[in-house]
């Protein structure tokens, strides 16, 4: 499993950010989601989630989702790897954890 490149914007907007609360509780293989009441009160600037733990929107933020870390299929064997048919052609699976961003809207 690899970080994904956009764990790198997803520090910068949280490092800029003067309030952040994490909305979801994850666990393996199930988490846990975060009332949406308890969020708005404490008006924060960045709500990030895991996007299977997620809402739908909150009134006065942008919702993005990103990607969190990556991996190939793990449905290889010793004689085909997997990762040699997917570097050349791109071919095969990839499997992927994503954070929802909720980023509170100025106006």
């Amino acid at each position: 499993m690899q970080n994904s490149e956009d764990l790198v914007l997803r520090m910068e907007v949280i490092d800029a950010s003067q309030k952040v609360v994490v909305a979801s509780v994850q666990g393996w293989p199930y988490g846990t989601k975060i009332s949406g009441d308890s969020i708005l009160a404490g008006n924060y600037d960045i709500v990030p989630t895991h996007d299977g733990d997620s809402h739908e929107s909150f009134p006065g933020y942008e919702k993005k989702t990103i990607r969190l870390s990556c991996w190939m299929d793990g449905a290889a064997t010793v004689m085909e790897p997997g990762w040699p048919k997917y570097y050349v052609t791109r071919g095969g699976r990839i499997g992927r954890l994503n954070t929802d961003m909720f980023t509170r809207i100025f106006s």
